[in-house]
């Protein structure tokens, strides 16, 4: 397994790449819901996808949740979805690992004629993933849990500006958290209040992997108690 400082993870064995949290139409359903986000900020999420792609030539892409922000019949929303479809290589295929954001999506896609699998959650090999709103039902409690939904981050101290916060890794002996790959997504600092599901409170976090532009760099639980005063 590698992990990619733009938000990316890629099991070598099953040449999957894996990402997740795009939130998809972010603006558009805040727009809905009256708050009055601008709609001409540029959107990079599909180039940011193809270069991943490019780069290391999946033969699949699974998004673990939060694939949209919400399922509202917009015809942006829409239209950022295509987007990204036609902007995928042939040769790799997309697969949805359902969200709590998620909710009524499949519906939604079939309505407009789209048509991308949809699941709980997948395994692949010794791998479970799920989004991690809900712990998930393994078909062997030995697999390594790969998930989304919390947003990590951390602050890095940056004397004299006082501290930096970028998103990361989060990773224990038996689950891998990713970071959101949304641009509009606020990152959860780790420390600073729980997490949002019950059992990645319980997470015993090793080591986490900060997103420092083109590199990657580990942070030990040591450091990061150093940092933060507390963990989970």
């Amino acid at each position: 397994m590698f992990l990619d400082p733009r938000r990316a993870a890629f099991l070598q064995e099953h040449r999957l790449l894996l990402i997740s949290d795009l939130h998809i139409g972010f603006a558009w359903t805040q727009r809905r819901r009256g708050q009055l986000l601008p709609l001409d900020a540029p959107d990079d999420l599909p180039g940011r996808i193809i270069a991943l792609c490019r780069d290391w030539n999946p033969s699949g892409l699974v998004v673990l949740g939060d694939f949209v922000h919400g399922a509202a019949p917009l015809e942006g929303i829409r239209h950022e979805i295509e987007t990204l479809l036609t902007s995928l290589p042939s040769d790799c295929p997309l697969r949805i690992v359902l969200g709590n954001h998620d909710v009524r999506l499949p519906e939604q896609l079939a309505r407009w004629n789209l048509s991308i699998p949809c699941v709980q959650q997948h395994e692949e090999g010794e791998f479970h993933l799920i989004h991690g709103d809900q712990p998930g039902q393994p078909s062997r409690a030995d697999l390594f849990q790969i998930q989304g939904h919390e947003h990590p981050a951390i602050e890095i101290p940056d004397p004299p500006a006082g501290r930096v916060r970028v998103p990361a890794f989060l990773l224990s002996h038996d689950r891998l958290i990713l970071p959101a790959f949304s641009r509009w997504a606020a990152g959860s600092v780790i420390g600073h209040r729980p997490f949002l599901s019950a059992s990645t409170q319980a997470m015993d976090i090793d080591t986490a992997v900060a997103c420092l532009g083109p590199r990657l760099l580990p942070v030990p639980r040591a450091t990061l108690i150093e940092w933060h005063h507390s963990l989970p």
